[in-house]
Parts: structure tokens; C-alpha cells; sequence
């Protein structure tokens, strides 16, 4: 037998006698996703060597969520690892970026593990236009390349009235989508029960959701939604992590301070409750606004009214001070105390006082006049009987 036969023998004998391990390694390859916007997603994987999978698990998470989705997946026989989600059942975050893989569990019981793939969740259901510039990414559906730029302006004043109270620009792009209809920006947003939302912000994801319809009314549209969503995202680049822990007072206050045309009914808004004794005090609006349309419309009125009383009375550094105050972690009435000397009841007294012009010693004194009266009482009628009694026994 000739040397190379022998050599070629040897190398047969040689890999015939190694350990399954030494198998060709499983691969993960071909990542696709397919979705419906706000129904379904359909992640398909491709494996290798589907014979020696025995159990297969998918992992995926939207950008800015904290928990991971851990779901079985299909294994084919063609290889295919395919699991469809349900997001009505279990919404994703819109514009946000998804993160996915698989764990595969092999006949040997050793455990695979892929590598991360990546989709964009947006909002595919309408032909989008855009126009960029300045970080500020414009997105429309409805309206012509004026429309856009206008939109575009529209939040580059905004910016620039912004920066005079906060010393921050954005430092990446802001993408911006404005919806045709509420309806569409419901259906986005999956709010049922609140259509009177006319607007999101997901800072972290630098995502601004708005609906404005092309028109004569898209100015001032415009120029009231955009500034109010763009100052919830530069709020958020001021205080980093510490944006979660302002009160919601102050950050919806902030973003209608800078608003181009904010409501006029706010003013009216807030002189009806007082006139009926129904102002929200400004402690019940740290964490959560009512969830009724026309509480939140007092609640969003008062906290403008009530942070442009701050930054008139304390100017931009004293504004700048209690938003530092809060991001830090003060809770809603010591970071007032901590920034401005003055606790949120003292401060809310001084905004009622000059908003309403209300002198809160007669205020204080008329509220509890009843309680008085049955002070009094309780202490006069012993007295009374008493000095009866005393009468008698003469």
C-alpha cells in the first residue's frame, strides 16, 4: 500500500473517532421581521442543523423597556425558527428599536445562544415625507414640502425661545412625526379613553408624536403642540436620568410656558374653579393629572400658570435651580424647599395671590370660619350651663 493511501486511511480513522462536540458548530443566520403596526410581529431565524435542536426561545426588547420577552419559538424541519407576537396583548413602543435573539437547546443538552439582531418598530402604515436640518428630523404625511418646513421652523423657535430658560440644545436629532388626525395618532399612541391627547414624547427614544391637520388652522397647531412636545425632549437632555423624577407639574408646565399660542381657555379654566372652590391643589399634581378630560385640562392650565409664576418670580436660574433640585431626588415639596427657600404650599399661596389675587389670610380664615363657630360652641355652651348653675344655687 502506498504511503499517501496509508495517510489518507489514518486521517478517516483519525475523525471517525471524534467526540460529537467536534460536529459542525449550529449558526444562526437570515434575521427577518415582519409586522403589522399595532397588531403583529413575526420574527423568522434560520438554523443550521435543525436535527440536533430539542428546544428553541426567543428573547426581544424594546428600546427604553426594562423587562425582556421570553416566548417559545417554532422550529421547522426546514430550519426556520419562527415566533409571532401579539401587540395587543403586548404593545411595543412606537419608533423604538428591538432587540432579539434565540437560545437554542441541543440533543446533548448544551445550550446555544445567537447573537443580537435589530429591527425598527415604526410606523409603516403611512408613506412618510421628511425634511432634516438643525437635529430636528421632520415627518409628515399629509401636506405639501411647505407644510414641513413650517413644521421645521416651527420647533426651531421654539428651541431658541427654550434655550433662554435652560443653557441646553439637542445634542442628537429629534425626529418628529406629525399625524394627519387625532385618530391616527391614537390609533399609534393605543390610548383608549384619552382622545383628548394631542400629542406624545419619548424622550429617551428622541421621538415626538403630534397630530396637526393641513390647513388654515396649522399654524397655530403647530405652533402649540410642537413647542410642547419639543420642551418635554430638551428637558429630558437637561436632566439625563433625572428627568423621571421632576413632577409632572413642572414638566408639562415647562412645555406650555414655551408653547407660540397656548390656549386661551387656560385662564378661564382657572378662574372657573376658583370661583366654585375646585383648583387642584399643586401637591395632587407631582405624580399623575386626572384622567378625566376636564380635570386634566385644570390640571395642565395650572401647572402653566403656575411655572410661569416661577420663572417670573425666580427667573431662569431659579427655574434651572429647582429642576436640578428635583432631578436629584428631592420629593416634590423639599425640592422646592431645597431650590427656592419656600415649600410648594408657600409657593402655590404666592401663585394664587397674584394669578387670583387672593388674600390667603381672609381666604384661610373664611375656610374655616365653620370650624370656629363649632370651637366656639362647644367651649360657650359649658360655659353657659355653668354660669346658669351658678345663678341658680343663689
Amino acid at each position: 500500500m502506498k504511503k499517501p493511501t496509508v495517510f489518507i486511511l489514518l486521517l478517516i480513522i483519525l475523525f471517525s473517532a471524534l467526540p460529537a462536540g467536534a460536529q459542525a458548530s449550529i449558526e444562526v443566520t437570515n434575521p427577518r421581521v415582519s409586522y403589522i403596526f399595532g397588531e403583529s410581529v413575526t420574527f423568522t431565524l434560520q438554523v443550521n442543523d435543525p436535527a440536533r435542536i430539542t428546544d428553541s426561545i426567543i428573547f426581544f426588547r424594546a428600546e427604553g423597556e426594562q423587562n425582556t420577552r421570553v416566548e417559545r419559538a417554532t422550529l421547522n424541519p426546514d430550519g426556520s425558527i419562527v415566533y409571532t407576537h401579539n401587540i395587543a396583548s403586548a404593545p411595543l413602543r412606537p419608533f423604538a428599536t428591538v432587540t432579539f435573539w434565540v437560545r437554542l437547546t441541543l440533543n446533548d443538552n448544551t445550550v446555544y445562544e445567537s447573537g443580537q439582531f435589530f429591527f425598527s418598530y415604526n410606523d409603516n402604515r403611512f408613506n412618510w415625507q421628511s425634511l432634516s436640518g438643525d437635529n430636528l428630523n421632520i415627518h409628515w404625511v399629509e401636506g405639501d414640502a411647505a407644510f414641513g418646513q413650517q413644521a421645521q421652523d416651527t420647533a426651531r423657535t421654539a428651541q431658541a425661545r427654550l434655550s433662554q430658560l435652560l443653557p441646553v440644545s439637542l445634542s442628537r436629532p429629534l425626529n418628529i412625526y406629525i399625524y394627519p388626525t387625532p385618530a391616527d395618532l391614537q390609533s399609534a399612541l393605543e390610548r383608549n379613553g384619552q382622545a383628548w391627547v394631542g400629542g406624545h414624547t419619548s424622550p429617551d427614544l428622541r421621538v415626538v408624536l403630534v397630530s396637526i391637520t393641513p390647513g388654515p388652522e396649522q399654524g397655530l397647531q403647530m405652533d402649540r403642540k410642537i413647542p410642547h412636545e419639543l420642551g418635554h425632549a430638551v428637558l429630558y437632555e437637561y436632566t439625563g436620568a433625572g428627568y423621571d423624577s421632576l413632577p409632572i407639574w413642572l414638566r408639562e408646565g415647562l412645555s406650555s410656558v414655551i408653547e407660540a399660542a397656548p390656549s386661551p381657555d387656560y385662564p378661564l379654566a382657572i378662574e372657573s374653579a376658583a370661583a366654585s372652590n375646585a383648583l387642584i391643589p399643586m401637591a395632587e399634581l407631582c405624580n399623575s393629572f386626572p384622567p378625566d378630560a376636564g380635570r386634566a385640562f385644570l390640571a395642565y392650565a395650572q401647572s402653566a400658570s403656575f411655572t410661569r409664576y416661577i420663572v417670573d418670580t425666580y427667573g431662569a436660574t431659579g427655574l434651572q435651580s429647582l429642576i436640578t433640585a428635583y432631578s436629584r431626588g428631592f420629593d416634590c415639596q423639599q425640592g422646592a424647599q431645597q431650590s427656592l427657600g419656600k415649600s410648594l404650599i408657600e409657593l402655590e399661596n404666592g401663585w394664587r395671590a397674584r394669578e387670583l389675587g387672593q388674600d390667603w389670610l381672609a381666604g384661610g380664615l373664611a375656610g374655616l370660619l365653620p370650624y370656629l363657630v363649632l370651637f366656639a360652641f362647644v367651649l360657650f355652651f359649658p360655659f353657659v350651663i355653668g354660669l346658669s348653675s351658678l345663678f341658680q344655687k343663689r
